[in-house]
C-alpha cells in the first residue's frame, strides 16, 4: 500500500518535472522573440534617425 502511494507520488512528481521543462522551454521562445522584436524596433529607430 505504502509503495503504491509512493510511486504515484513520483509519478505525479515527474509530470510537474516535464510540466516545468515545457514552460521552461516555451518562456525562451517567448522570450527571444520578444528580445528579437525589441532589437528589431532599436535598429529601426537607429536607421531613421540616421537617415534624418
Amino acid at each position: 500500500m505504502f509503495e503504491h502511494c509512493l510511486r504515484k507520488m513520483l509519478m505525479k512528481n515527474k509530470a510537474k518535472l516535464k510540466l516545468a521543462e515545457l514552460k521552461n522551454k516555451l518562456n525562451k521562445q517567448t522570450f527571444t522573440m520578444l528580445y528579437m522584436s525589441v532589437e528589431v524596433k532599436r535598429v529601426s529607430m537607429i536607421t531613421k534617425l540616421n537617415k534624418l
